[in-house]
């Protein structure tokens, strides 16, 4: 009994390690299977990315190709200008006002189309790879170009005022990893307020001479921008903008002439709804740059009087 005892002990632990290898056999080709599977959509959607840029690289480059890719995506071009005649039949210079007017809206829509590549582009790239050597400046560099033409846009529908995330070119395109970040909730629109965060407000920040040059792209863009109407804009906005730019250009090179260039827009807007706080920040200027005047003080680079944010 004792070794038909031990004998069935043996088979068993036998058959229990057999069993043990089996599963640990079918988990090494389950992990295997899974490996290969991720490492196949990685490479899947290295290559999805790959395709992805190199269409809006292309788009970027050329209106053409850009009003191309939107076609292509299912974009709709604009409708023609309606023929308007004062005579019985449209005369040949009706007719060439008609056609010119049909041109230039096909024009700004494959600009704008080519701006909403870029910004695409940069958005995708700062989600997926934000560390991507040289990715930075040239974001950068391609903000500043694209803020100089921002004014010379015309509203043109979805393509102005989508989201990256929402735009149908990023549909046809297959992307799919924006998730919830915030850079695939960038429009045209919102070209401004990019410029003004990732340019002026770091040039005001450093004291650098450039923000000056800064301010004045960042105020055209803004009385560019459809959302202003002339009052608003001209009583408002515009003198506000002024304001601060100037309070910067006396920050950056201090002189009794900026300060009363200050003044002067105060004076010209006395009803605007910070005039009194204009006026305050004025006359801490005046009485700190008196200051500074009779310590023999010239610069006040380092040491900002009373700068408002825009």
């Amino acid at each position: 009994m004792t070794f038909y005892k031990l004998g069935c002990l043996s088979l068993i632990a036998f058959f229990l390690q057999s069993l043990s290898a089996q599963a640990q056999s079918s988990l090494d080709a389950l992990e295997r299977d899974l490996n290969q599977m991720r490492q196949e959509h990685q490479e899947s959607s290295s290559q999805d990315f790959t395709n992805f840029l190199n269409q809006l690289d292309s788009a970027m480059q050329s209106p053409d190709a850009a009003i191309n890719l939107y076609q292509k995506a299912g974009g709709n071009m604009p409708d023609a200008a309606a023929v308007q005649t004062e005579h019985e039949h449209e005369t040949p210079s009706e007719k060439a006002a008609r056609e010119a007017r049909d041109v230039d809206k096909i024009s700004n829509l494959a600009y704008v189309a080519q701006v909403h590549c870029g910004l695409m582009r940069y958005a995708a790239c700062l989600i997926v790879n934000p560390n991507e050597k040289g990715l930075h400046d040239n974001w950068i560099a391609w903000l500043k170009t694209t803020a100089r033409i921002y004014p010379q846009l015309k509203e043109a529908g979805d393509l102005t005022s989508i989201p990256v995330s929402h735009s149908l070119i990023s549909r046809y395109l297959s992307f799919s990893q924006w998730g919830d970040k915030e850079q695939g909730q960038w429009r045209i629109k919102d070209l401004p307020k990019i410029y003004q965060t990732e340019i002026l407000e770091q040039l005001r920040t450093a004291h650098n001479p450039d923000e000056l040059e800064a301010w004045d792209v960042y105020i055209a863009m803004m009385g560019a921008d459809e959302q202003y109407d002339l009052d608003k804009w001209t009583q408002i906005d515009f003198p506000y903008l002024q304001f601060q730019r100037g309070c910067d250009d006396f920050t950056l090179s201090p002189s009794t002439d900026k300060l009363e260039t200050l003044v002067d827009i105060i004076k010209a807007n006395p009803k605007h709804p910070k005039a009194e706080d204009m006026m305050t920040q004025v006359a801490q200027m005046v009485q700190d740059y008196r200051k500074q005047k009779a310590n023999g003080v010239t610069s006040t680079v380092n040491k900002p009087l009373g700068v408002a944010n825009p």
